[in-house]
């Protein structure tokens, strides 16, 4: 069930700090892309390029939820690696 909280709009500081997550990830996509020594047809099938840019706090949660996912499966993917 949605909190009404969660339909409130996304404010010019939070799309400042949705930026900087934006940009921390995609840093992150690229350090593991390239310490993985993969091609970027690989990187996109195993973890897709996540759309940060959301309008309301449901969609920013949904997203990040999803944000954090994909990174701790690459950091399973590299403790797999590594063994």
């Amino acid at each position: 069930m949605k909190s009404k909280n969660l339909n409130y709009e996304i404010t010019p500081l939070d799309r400042i700090d949705i930026e900087n997550l934006r940009r921390t990830f995609e840093s992150i996509r690229y350090d593991f892309k390239k310490n993985m020594e993969m091609s970027d047809e690989e990187i996109e099938k195993l973890y897709p390029m996540l759309n940060l840019d959301f309008t309301g706090y449901w969609e920013a949660y949904t997203k990040l939820v999803n944000t954090s996912n994909q990174m701790l499966d690459m950091v399973i993917y590299c403790r797999r690696m590594l063994t």
